[in-house]
């Protein structure tokens, strides 16, 4: 289609070749629906959605071939068989998203009630509770009913001349339909018994329902109802929401003028009754309402006694779990000073062995000595011997001191550091390894191994004990948990500078973390070693420390058969201390308590 012909839209070449490949498209139409659409006397299609279907015609240059429908479950059942492509004027519900979808509507109309003139006012839909109420098949109202006001006992209805029939035998007390289509019919049947009788809050949108195998139609169809301008849907709905009769001279539409002053008074009347009734059941609301206000102080009342109670209920209960946190750190303090005890005595038995060995020889060589000496049988040969094994034996005794002075030393260092608030320069590889040095009774019997890969020139102007407490923890986390069951464990302690943070890796390739456990491992008391001598407060306290008085981050990393990683980054220089980390720079770290009462550290 040329550009510049009226009402043209702009299609793509893939909507223009679709268009080719489908010019007709048969539409199923209802005979009896005016206005939207119905069938004259003279077999010819009439009403709003035929205007609108020419209209899209000439924009889309297809031709749409009209099939006349009984109803609505008749035209829904010709799409689902194939012999139409579309449905004319039907609004979208979930049931019908399976087979069809549905247009931007090109008619929205409220949502009204209808009963008999004469019959008691209805009450809006609230006062349909109880009730058989007509719905329209058409529309959608039916399920949203159902959902939104579920006393109410729906009825469905073809069309509204099957509505107005039930409505007069009695077989519903009222129908929830269309505004426009009800209005019209009714006074094109000059049915004087049914009125209008409330709104509702629901609103019928009607579009053009495309069979789901014609996807590529739906955008088409969208962009040619957006084309038509807004005057001239207008103008077509005006012209056929007018009744036009044949007749020369034609009384009904006075009389259908006279009934409806007559209904608009009749409901009018109705309505001051209802407000009446409606101030009188408000009345009785506030009143229910004052009664049950009371009753909800009274129980508020009764509520914060329980909770005074329950709240000190839970107070004893804290203090004695802080006895016994206070009881498990203790017992942690104790089992690190003997694992630093037990250190020093292995670490020291061998250079005082040596020692000893070189002491007692230099002493049975030196008696020897005296006994040749004395006999008068000493050769200058002896004598040489007897220099050499005594230089000899010197010299093991010196180094052996000097290791065993050097032991001492690192041991003292590590022991005031975890004992006092020093701050200090340090390199970091040395406290690693004399961190392990303390461990390494231990590990000896062990097949595992711990490897350092720290630069010599890492400097941290930070607090040590900490940190050497922080790392003597996850060694023994290591060795306990990961390297339970592991034929040759690896523990890799690696670190590197990056601008003034160190990031600091401690990673080993034992059994690793389940995942259920993974977000509980920094929980104070969490523990899978439950009475095996697991206190569940290491890795409480690795935490601790290095968000605390180091000022870094930890962040672990594991999966279960493959090892566990911790990440922890450092400043280069600690940030001083306050008052919330002030006692953890000597290793005394605060459990979490009641935020209601005066928080307690322990050691």
């Amino acid at each position: 289609m040329a550009a510049d012909t009226p009402h043209a839209l702009f299609l793509t070449v893939p909507q223009r070749a679709w268009l080719a490949e489908h010019p007709v498209l048969k539409v199923a139409v209802d005979t009896n629906r005016a206005p939207v659409e119905w069938r004259g006397e003279d077999g010819v299609m009439r009403g709003i959605s035929p205007n609108m279907l020419q209209r899209i015609e000439t924009m889309l240059g297809v031709r749409f071939e009209l099939v006349p429908s009984a109803s609505i479950a008749d035209q829904i059942d010709k799409l689902k068989r194939g012999e139409v492509d579309i449905v004319s004027a039907i609004s979208q519900t979930p049931e019908r998203s399976k087979y069809l979808s549905v247009t931007a509507p090109f008619i929205t109309t409220p949502i009204v009630i209808y009963n008999r003139v004469g019959a008691p006012p209805t009450g809006g839909l609230a006062g349909l509770a109880g009730k058989r109420v007509g719905v329209s098949a058409r529309t959608n109202v039916e399920e949203s009913l159902r959902k939104d006001w579920t006393a109410i006992h729906t009825v469905p209805v073809q069309n509204f001349r099957e509505a107005t029939d039930w409505l007069r035998s009695g077989d519903l007390d009222a129908f929830v339909g269309p505004l426009m289509t009800g209005t019209h019919q009714l006074v094109e049947q000059g049915a004087s018994d049914i009125r209008v009788a409330g709104e509702t809050d629901y609103a019928y949108q009607i579009g053009y329902g495309i069979r789901n195998e014609l996807a590529p139609l739906l955008p088409l169809m969208d962009m040619a109802l957006a084309a038509i301008p807004r005057a001239e849907r207008d103008a077509i709905r005006q012209k056929w929401s007018t009744i036009q009769f044949s007749h020369d001279i034609d009384y009904r539409p006075l009389g259908a003028l006279a009934l409806a002053v007559l209904v608009a008074i009749v409901f009018i009347v109705q309505l001051r009754v209802m407000v009446k009734r409606r101030t009188a059941q408000l009345q009785d609301e506030v009143s229910v309402r004052r009664a049950r206000e009371e009753e909800i102080r009274e129980l508020n009342a009764a509520l914060e006694q329980r909770v005074e109670q329950r709240t000190a209920q839970l107070r004893q209960a804290n203090e004695e779990l802080q006895l016994a946190a206070d009881q498990l750190v203790q017992t942690e303090k104790v089992a690190s000073l003997g694992r630093l005890v037990a250190g020093i005595a292995h670490e020291l038995n061998t250079p005082l062995g040596s020692t000893l060995t070189a002491a007692t020889t230099l002493r049975d060589l030196v008696r020897d000595f005296g006994d040749g000496l004395s006999n008068g049988a000493l050769k200058r040969s002896q004598a040489e011997e007897l220099v050499r094994q005594c230089q000899q034996a010197c010299g093991i005794i010196e180094r052996n001191s000097h290791r065993a002075a050097g032991l001492i030393e690192n041991f003292k260092e590590i022991a005031v550091d975890q004992a006092s608030e020093r701050r200090r320069r340090f390199r970091l590889r040395t406290t690693v390894e004399e961190v392990i040095i303390t461990h390494r009774n231990a590990w000896k019997s062990t097949p595992h191994t711990i490897t350092v890969e720290i630069p010599d020139t890492v400097e941290l102007d930070s607090f040590p004990g900490p940190l050497a407490q922080v790392l003597s923890n996850l060694l023994e986390n290591s060795l306990v948990h990961a390297f339970a069951n592991h034929p040759a464990g690896r523990v890799t302690i690696h670190a590197s500078v990056t601008e003034q943070r160190v990031c600091l890796s401690y990673s080993d390739n034992g059994a690793g973390i389940p995942t259920e456990f993974r977000n509980k491992v920094y929980d104070p008391f969490f523990t899978t070693r439950m009475g095996q001598g697991g206190s569940g407060l290491g890795l409480y306290i690795v935490q601790t420390l290095v968000s605390g008085v180091l000022g870094g981050t930890i962040a672990l990393h594991s999966e279960p058969g493959n090892g566990t990683q911790f990440h922890i980054t450092l400043p280069l220089v600690a940030p001083e201390p306050n008052d919330a980390t002030a006692q953890a720079t000597h290793g005394v770290v605060g459990l979490p308590v009641n935020e209601t009462e005066p928080q307690r550290r322990i050691a």
